[in-house]
């Protein structure tokens, strides 16, 4: 029998911010492509089904090196290439795929741009946004399908309901919500796949890596090795996607892939996007020890401090590991203790300065702005953080995902803002959501921002300390200044670390690029006060440069 529904257009939505409105000099940047992964693996399962499939992104088709966007201007490059897409080829059903609930009206206006020039095509949504506010979602009625959770098995059920012409089929259809006369229906999920080696590797051909590689600079690809966190953190939603149970392909799947990945596409390097891949050591150390026989090179996502031994962070450089990545989030016992975090932070400690001793970079990630907090706690983070020595810290301000028992928390008490309960306000910027009697949002905001640039620009240990490491330091800096090309403290900060390094001519040029920028308002607006701040020996470089000229 011939399928009705046959040709199947994969979208993933943007990896940033949606805006109708103009943006601040915070917000601007050149566009970061997010390789979709998620899609990847569906666009592999439904061609094993027969499906023909294509996976679209407008914003990587828009993509210019080095060009500066506003969201605005994306917008309309995105609703342009939607349309003209639908007009040019013959899509049955359209499949939008939405992981970030700070990205979320991405997928609402590429549904409605859908809609709106082809009322008939399905349109369907999945990813961890969806599955957290399904009810919020299916309000909207440009979308006809929501898929909860992993979609593999999901995506095929509703193919074949579509297909059979069964009135009854949809109900059989495990993680589908759907309307009937209007009212939405939500069918239980289906149970997690056990066996994930049992999934095709994801169809990465469909992708255009080259792009996506020049976008980048490094043939660099994300792997998934296992899926689900058995951990019970307060502020995660993760669960409500992946589940509770850790579940992992074999060592030897793993190692196929990879194998596959570097003989097909000339694979450099690796990032395990994992939620926490050192759950199961023996697993673990089979992994590692099959990358050490392979030349590439790799990175982790999330590693946690009570799951990583000495023992396998040696496991880990030996085998090409570059780069971990840790989320502690508090520096406050009592805090981890409410984020139901086993956060040892002696440990911790001890993995960063054995990362520095063997040559593993390490990044500490924090949250400010929970509601569990003081502002005393947070400048306790501070301190943490500024003695830990890591090679980058990240704060990012608590986002209270609805569905999470923080959300609970903070609604129970009253701590939201009530404009913030609006989805729309759910965004990754430092704004906040909460105010606590202690401190409120614009507290948090201000200090969170100023936290990271002093520890990470102007405090930053790889430059100032001997013993740092001005290479990896430059390998950071480099990287945002070329998303961020109007953060003039980015470009102090390199220009300090090439002269300490003794490249003096790259020096004098970042001096010259930020001082032209210090003449514009809106660089000034945004980082005016940290030219101040005399005490810090990055600023006063500069101020010494600038007397000499």
């Amino acid at each position: 029998m011939n399928k009705s529904v046959n040709n199947i257009l994969l979208v993933p939505t943007p990896s940033i911010e949606f805006s109708l409105k103009g943006v601040s000099l915070k917000e601007k940047s050149i566009v970061k492509i997010a390789l979709p992964l998620g899609l990847a693996y569906i666009g592999a399962v439904l061609r094993e089904n027969c499906y023909n499939v294509e996976i679209y992104e407008p914003h990587l088709e828009s993509y210019e090196e080095d060009k500066e966007f506003t969201n605005e201007v994306l917008v309309k490059i995105i609703k342009n290439k939607i349309i003209k897409k639908i007009e040019n080829s013959n899509y049955d059903l359209i499949a939008i795929s939405s992981p970030y609930i700070y990205a979320y009206q991405w997928a609402h206006y590429i549904a409605e741009v859908a809609k709106n020039h082809k009322k008939e095509i399905p349109v369907v949504i999945g990813g961890g946004y969806p599955s957290m506010l399904t009810s919020d979602v299916m309000k909207d009625e440009n979308i006809d399908y929501l898929i909860i959770g992993e979609g593999e098995i999901s995506i095929i059920q509703l193919l074949e309901y579509l297909n059979s012409g069964d009135g009854n089929g949809l109900s059989k259809a495990g993680g589908i919500a759907y309307r009937i006369n209007n009212e939405v229906k939500i069918n239980p999920k289906n149970t997690y796949i056990d066996e994930l080696e049992g999934l095709p590797f994801p169809a990465w051909d469909l992708i255009d890596y080259e792009k996506h590689m020049t976008f980048k600079k490094k043939r660099k690809l994300h792997i998934v090795s296992s899926r689900g966190c058995p951990y019970r953190c307060t502020f995660c939603g993760s669960h409500k996607y992946w589940g509770r149970a850790f579940r992992k392909r074999s060592a030897e799947n793993v190692l196929n892939e990879i194998d596959y990945l570097i003989e097909n596409f000339n694979l450099k390097e690796v990032d395990f996007v994992d939620d926490n891949m050192t759950v199961d050591k023996k697993w673990f150390m089979a992994v590692a020890g099959g990358l050490n026989e392979r030349s590439i090179s790799w990175q982790i996502n999330h590693i946690s401090s009570f799951t990583t031994d000495d023992e396998m962070l040696h496991a880990m450089k030996e085998g090409g590991c570059t780069t971990v990545s840790i989320a502690i989030e508090s520096a406050v016992p009592e805090t981890l203790k409410k984020l139901k975090k086993p956060v040892n932070l002696k440990r911790t400690l001890e993995l960063v300065q054995l990362c520095r001793k063997i040559g593993i970079n390490c990044y500490l990630l924090f949250i400010t702005g929970l509601p569990y907090d003081t502002k005393e706690d947070m400048l306790t983070s501070f301190k943490f953080a500024e003695e830990a020595k890591a090679d980058w810290i990240t704060f990012n301000m608590l986002v209270p995902y609805p569905s999470t028992d923080v959300f609970e928390y903070c609604k129970d008490r009253n701590y939201f803002i009530d404009e913030n309960l609006d989805l729309s306000k759910f965004t990754q910027r430092n704004q906040g959501f909460i105010n606590t009697g202690d401190w409120d949002k614009e507290w948090v905001a201000t200090m969170t921002y100023d936290f990271n640039m002093k520890i990470n620009f102007l405090r930053n240990f790889n430059i100032l300390d001997d013993n740092g490491n001005l290479d990896s330091a430059i390998t950071l800096l480099e990287n945002i200044v070329r998303f961020h090309p109007r953060h003039v403290i980015a470009y102090l900060s390199l220009a300090y670390t090439y002269n300490k390094k003794g490249e003096l001519d790259r020096s004098e040029g970042l001096l010259k690029q930020a001082s032209l920028l210090l003449n514009e308002k809106d660089v000034q607006d945004t980082y005016g006060k940290y030219m101040l701040w005399d005490k810090e020996e990055v600023i006063n470089f500069y101020h010494s440069w600038k007397i000499q000229q």
